[in-house]
């Protein structure tokens, strides 16, 4: 694995700072859901750097013309596809704003859409981490850095 900073103030940080606003988006619409619906948490649709709905976690059973459990997980749910409540919590799901992996990819310029970049923040720096077996052209303005820096930025101590 390579660890990569580049500022905030960058070309290529305001351009993260765009992929960064689409996951806010996505982000923000889930947990409006969740709150409509009850769910505590959230487990996003692993296909996506970041949006869509793999399983909802509930506290206390929520209510069944919604929502069936998952095969998997105690308290995992998916909407129900058999009801006509369950239809329309389904289209909300898939009307959420979804942030494919690619996004932050051509950031950097990688042309890959199987898998992505890791994209992080602190408070000046965006942080990305970039497969060591993947061939890329950094851009200028970022730099490589090893993963003790990585950890001081990515847990605010630098």
């Amino acid at each position: 694995m390579r660890y990569y900073k580049t500022a905030r103030i960058t070309a290529t940080g305001k351009k993260f700072e765009q992929v960064r606003a689409h996951i806010e988006e996505a982000h923000n619409y889930m947990k409006a859901l969740s709150k409509k619906y009850g769910f505590s948490r959230w487990y996003q649709n692993p296909m996506y750097a970041y949006g869509g709905l793999y399983a909802a976690e509930f506290d206390t059973p929520p209510d069944p013309a919604l929502w069936r459990p998952k095969k998997t997980g105690e308290k995992w749910y998916v909407p129900r596809r058999n009801t006509v409540k369950g239809k329309a919590l389904l289209a909300e799901i898939q009307a959420a704003p979804i942030v494919e992996r690619s996004e932050a990819n051509k950031v950097v310029g990688i042309e890959v859409d199987w898998g992505g970049i890791s994209l992080t923040w602190a408070k000046r720096w965006y942080l990305f981490t970039v497969p060591g077996e993947w061939e890329f052209k950094r851009p200028v303005d970022c730099l490589e850095i090893t993963y003790t820096q990585y950890q001081k930025l990515f847990n605010g101590r630098a």
